[in-house]
């Protein structure tokens, strides 16, 4: 454990760092006063195998007085090192549920310690792979929290239409001559495009498509002609 005192507005926090046995590493930020009596536990992307406490996830936390905790789920290494899961049984279940269960029990009752009371509300946020950790702790431990965002849960890892999609989708956008089919600029035209479409088909205007499946959006209407040789397409 380690005090840390407060640095561009994030609040003095005790710093806790441990791991729940064989090796499920975990960090942990507790709000030196004002804590608000709740918990938070943040999910990780990718592959995991690092603490995201350095990247800030917990810094707006703590600006709110929670107390907040992420985990490497079981391994170290990279967002999108999967070595780690090569014949490593132990490996693959703390990555697949057992991780966010065991660091979310143990930052609890480190709280509980800390402050001389259990949090009152439990909650957890995790988008992309942590969408899947907050998915799958409402499946198999419901009681762990009282609320759960889940963004964009990357579900069914090994599915074709999951990792071996996007494999599928990397060749076919780079080509057989390793450039990009569609440029960085081409990308950004459809982007733009399809949002001049398709912004208003929810009646507010905001940037975002409300219901991608409804856009009819065309892109064979950018495609350049005699005419229009800018801010085009080629067939």
């Amino acid at each position: 454990t380690q005090h840390k005192e407060s640095v561009d507005g994030v609040p003095d926090a005790c710093h806790v760092s441990g791991y729940v046995a064989p090796q499920v590493g975990f960090e942990m930020r507790l709000p030196s006063s004002g804590w608000n009596g709740k918990f938070l536990k943040i999910g990780c992307g990718g592959f995991c195998g690092e603490l995201w406490t350095e990247r800030g996830v917990c810094d707006p936390a703590l600006k709110r007085g929670y107390a907040c905790i992420v985990s490497d789920m079981g391994h170290r290494g990279t967002v999108l090192d999967a070595v780690w899961a090569y014949n490593n049984l132990q490996s693959e279940v703390d990555f697949a549920y057992r991780a966010t269960h065991v660091v979310t029990v143990a930052g609890k009752a480190i709280a509980e310690r800390f402050y001389g009371r259990a949090p009152k509300r439990a909650y957890f946020v995790g988008c992309s792979n942590g969408g899947r950790q907050g998915l799958v702790s409402a499946q198999r431990f419901p009681w762990d929290f009282d609320g759960i965002i889940a963004g964009a849960p990357a579900i069914e890892f090994t599915a074709a239409h999951n990792h071996m999609h996007y494999f599928r989708l990397w060749a076919d956008a780079l080509g057989t001559d390793a450039a990009k089919i569609l440029p960085d600029n081409a990308v950004e035209l459809l982007h733009q495009s399809a949002l001049k479409e398709c912004d208003l088909d929810d009646g507010i205007k905001d940037g975002i498509i409300g219901d991608p499946t409804r856009c009819r959006f065309d892109p064979s209407e950018l495609v350049c002609t005699a005419r229009r040789q800018s801010q085009c397409l080629t067939k």
